[in-house]
């Protein structure tokens, strides 16, 4: 429906795909989803959104982790199927192997206490290392973390609990943040990964950060707005020393230059005015 918007958006992830190929970054990308399965959702006469995957998957070693169905953005569940080839191959070329699919959340009475829709979303998680994840709920101010009944943005601790249960049995320790939801719907979009020992994110965004981030981790405050307007925290570290980011962050660039990163800055301007970045563009199924 939108042609010009749908060719900014396609050019935006060819430069991500050249960045990550230049980092010797294997890359697999979808084709355009053919009418049936555009069509099952009944999406065909508004159009299709297909520029995000983190949403929806996550790997835990080498548990994949299917979040899809409970996505609360009901117009980008067509992923589930485009995606589909792809994560065969993964699961079918990787031993031991396990494929965990979640049930839909909704509906749910959020007049209730605790409401008991597990609203479990991807944006929303985190691996911060080998051993531990961090998750968040977005709420609108620092009391309604007491309150249950009070709207989260995009996961719930029913989600929480969830995912906790899950990660938990395959050995990682999941540790809650609440971020304030005026700021972002989602947590990916203002905590950012760097590299091993380092995270960054606007500090003022944040309500609760768990002891285990502050203690372990170089904290980067890197500027509110754009984190807002350019999605910062929707980076994609590619190695130890490099990270992509999208280049209207400018302030976030120099930053992380001062603190020893080559940033490839990747043009997402366009991709950030409709709420995704690099991050929720790519889904890293293995990585060394």
């Amino acid at each position: 429906m939108l042609p010009d918007l749908a060719e900014s958006i396609a050019t935006g992830l060819d430069d991500l795909e050249r960045i990550y190929r230049k980092h010797s970054v294997k890359v697999f990308r979808t084709h355009e989803a053919p009418p049936e399965i555009t069509n099952y959702f009944g999406f065909n006469d508004t159009g299709y959104w297909s520029f995000g995957t983190a949403d929806n998957w996550k790997v835990l070693g080498n548990v994949l982790v299917e979040l899809a169905a409970t996505d609360n953005i009901r117009c980008i569940n067509p992923q589930v199927f485009e995606y589909r080839e792809l994560i065969w191959k993964a699961f079918e070329n990787t031993p031991g192997s396990v494929w965990v699919s979640m049930p839909p959340a909704a509906p749910a009475d959020l007049l209730v206490t605790p409401g008991r829709g597990p609203f479990v979303v991807g944006a929303d998680i985190k691996l911060l290392d080998g051993k531990n994840i961090l998750v968040g709920c977005g709420v609108n101010s620092r009391a309604a973390i007491g309150q249950r009944n009070q709207q989260r943005s995009a996961m719930n601790e029913d989600g929480v609990a969830v995912f906790k249960a899950l990660a938990e049995r395959l050995g990682y320790t999941v540790h809650q943040a609440y971020y304030d939801t005026r700021v972002s719907f989602h947590m990916d979009t203002i905590f950012g990964l760097v590299r091993e020992g380092m995270v960054m994110y606007p500090k003022n965004a944040f309500f609760e950060m768990p002891e285990y981030v502050t203690s372990n981790y170089e904290v980067l405050d890197v500027p509110m707005d754009e984190c807002i307007d350019g999605l910062s925290g929707n980076s994609v570290p590619i190695n130890a020393s490099t990270i992509v980011v999208n280049a209207q962050c400018v302030r976030t660039i120099e930053i992380l230059g001062r603190h020893g990163m080559t940033v490839e800055a990747v043009e997402y301007g366009t991709g950030a005015s409709l709420g995704t970045g690099p991050w929720c563009s790519t889904c890293a199924i293995w990585r060394e």
